[in-house]
C-alpha cells in the first residue's frame, strides 16, 4: 500500500495511504486531499495507481504541477515514482510504499483539515500566517485599461455584398455605394455576434458589463474596484455559492474581496462561534466595513463571530 506525505517547509501537514484508485488534490474541501493556500487552485491536480508507479495528472491548475522541477502539462498524466517529488504551489509531496503493519498509522504533525472534521485551536494556530513560509496577503496586479477600436468601416471601392447579387448589379455604381453603407452598419454586428459568448464570460467582457453581469448573480460590486478584482469575483461566484456557510467558503471571499487572506478558526467546544483574523490594518473604516458586511451576509445565521485585523506579515 502507498503512504502519501505532504510537507509544507519542513512541517507535515498531511500523511495517510492512498486507499482509493483515484484521488484529488485541491483547495476546496470536496478533495480528497485538501491544501489551503492562495498558490493551489480549487481542482488542482489528480492521482491515480499505475502498474508500478502512481499517474499526476495537472487539471489545468493556474501555478502548475512539477515533479522534480518539470512542470507537468495540463490534463497529461505522468509517472511519478517513490524517489520522485512533487510541488504544488509551497508543499512538497512524497510517496512510499508500506507494509500491513505500517499501514494505518499517520506521521506526527499538524494536518490540514479535512470535510467534515472540526479542527481544534491548537491545530488551527499552528496554520496561522506564522507558519514558514507566511501566508502573504494576496496581491492584485494593477491590470492597464483594455484598448478599445473604432468600429470598422467597408474598405471599398466594391461592396462585398456584390458577390452574392448578379453580374448585372456590378456596372451600378449608385448602387454599390448604396450596398456600402449597409455593409459598414451591419458587418460590426454580425462579428459581435459571431463572438457573443465573450461578452457573457467575466474575464473577456468589457469592463462596462461587469455590474450588469453581477445583476445575474445577485451581487452588487464596488464600482471603485480594481477591474481584476470584479472580474475574479463574478467568475468564481457561482462556485462560491455552492460553498456559502463554509469555512472554504467564506475565506475565499473574503481574500477575492480584500486581498487579503483570512484565517477562520473553529472551536469544537463552541461550535457556534467562529474566529475570524484578517491580515489588514483595520484602520480604514470602509474596508472594516466591507469585510464586517460580507462575513454578515455569507456565515451561516446560527453562527456567532469575533473579527480581529492584525499588520499583515
Amino acid at each position: 500500500m502507498e503512504r502519501l506525505t505532504v510537507r509544507l517547509g519542513e512541517k507535515v501537514v498531511y500523511s495517510a495511504e492512498i486507499a482509493e484508485e483515484t484521488l484529488t488534490l485541491g483547495r476546496t474541501p470536496d478533495n480528497a486531499v485538501v491544501l489551503e493556500h492562495t498558490q493551489v487552485s480549487r481542482h488542482h491536480a489528480e492521482l491515480r495507481r499505475g502498474v508500478q508507479e502512481l499517474l499526476l495528472t495537472d487539471l489545468g491548475s493556474t501555478n502548475g504541477t512539477s515533479i522534480d522541477g518539470t512542470r507537468l502539462l495540463p490534463n497529461q498524466p505522468a509517472g511519478w515514482t517513490e524517489d520522485q517529488t512533487c510541488t504544488i504551489g509551497p508543499f512538497q509531496l512524497t510517496w512510499q510504499t508500506v507494509d500491513a503493519e505500517e499501514a494505518g498509522t499517520r506521521i506526527e504533525g499538524p494536518e490540514l483539515q479535512t470535510p467534515g472534521e472540526e479542527q481544534p485551536a491548537a491545530a488551527a494556530d499552528a496554520l496561522l500566517p506564522s507558519v514558514d513560509p507566511p501566508d502573504a496577503p494576496l496581491v492584485l496586479p494593477d491590470v492597464p485599461e483594455r484598448p478599445s477600436w473604432p468600429l470598422p468601416v467597408a474598405a471599398g471601392p466594391r461592396c462585398r455584398y456584390l458577390r452574392d447579387l448578379p453580374m448585372i448589379f456590378e456596372e451600378d455604381d449608385f448602387f454599390n455605394r448604396f450596398l456600402l453603407i449597409f455593409e459598414t452598419l451591419w458587418e460590426p454586428l454580425e462579428r459581435r455576434q459571431d463572438q457573443i459568448a465573450m461578452y457573457f464570460d467575466p474575464q473577456t467582457c468589457p469592463a462596462v458589463v461587469l455590474p450588469w453581469l453581477a445583476t445575474w448573480l445577485g451581487l452588487e460590486i464596488n464600482p471603485h474596484w480594481p477591474e481584476i478584482r470584479k472580474r475574479r469575483l463574478l467568475a468564481e461566484m457561482m462556485e462560491l455559492y455552492r460553498w456559502r456557510g463554509t469555512r472554504y467558503g467564506l475565506s475565499r471571499l473574503l481574500e477575492i474581496c480584500t486581498g487579503a487572506t483570512p484565517t477562520i478558526i473553529e472551536f469544537p467546544e463552541q461550535p457556534f462561534l467562529i474566529e475570524i483574523r484578517v491580515p489588514l490594518s483595520g484602520d480604514d473604516p470602509a474596508q472594516r466595513d466591507l469585510v464586517e458586511r460580507l462575513i454578515q451576509t455569507h456565515k451561516p445565521a446560527h453562527v456567532g463571530y469575533t473579527l480581529h485585523f492584525h499588520p499583515p506579515g
